[in-house]
């Protein structure tokens, strides 16, 4: 009896030795690595469609920096070089979507891809859509 109780104690550690692990584990859309014609770099957008409640005029620029390493930095004012970027450090595959999530704000950018090309940058608040951004070309 005291063999079968040893080997039951020694599953169940090991049974929740592995539950443990698996919920560590990355899943396929946590950190996930954006297309290699979007990973390090910096694109011109412009804010394209603008919902009531939108935080930028119809017409801004911005440069949206797309880190290799998931990271996201959207500089409000390239003009002015001040650095004033927005920084989030990471990144959620939903669907077909990179979803960047600016706690502090509030707001969500989710990138839409055209086959190897930016399609667009949709902003939301919570489950409101805002408005898009656009690549210019530039």
């Amino acid at each position: 009896m005291t063999v079968l109780k040893h080997l039951l104690i020694f599953l169940l550690a090991l049974a929740m030795i592995s539950c443990d692990d698996d919920e560590d584990s990355p899943t396929a859309s946590n950190n996930p690595d954006l297309p290699a014609s979007v990973a390090g770099t910096i694109v011109e957008m412009e804010f394209s469609f603008a919902n009531a409640g939108a935080p930028w005029a119809l017409g801004t620029l911005m440069h949206f920096t797309f880190s290799s390493s998931g990271m996201l930095f959207i500089d409000e004012n390239p003009a002015a070089n001040d650095g004033d970027e927005i920084q989030i450090d990471s990144v959620e595959l939903q669907g077909s979507e990179f979803i960047w999530e600016d706690a502090a704000s509030g707001y969500s950018y989710a990138l839409s891809m055209n086959g190897a090309a930016i399609n667009e940058v949709n902003l939301m608040q919570g489950s409101n859509f805002l408005g898009q951004f656009t690549p210019t070309g530039n």
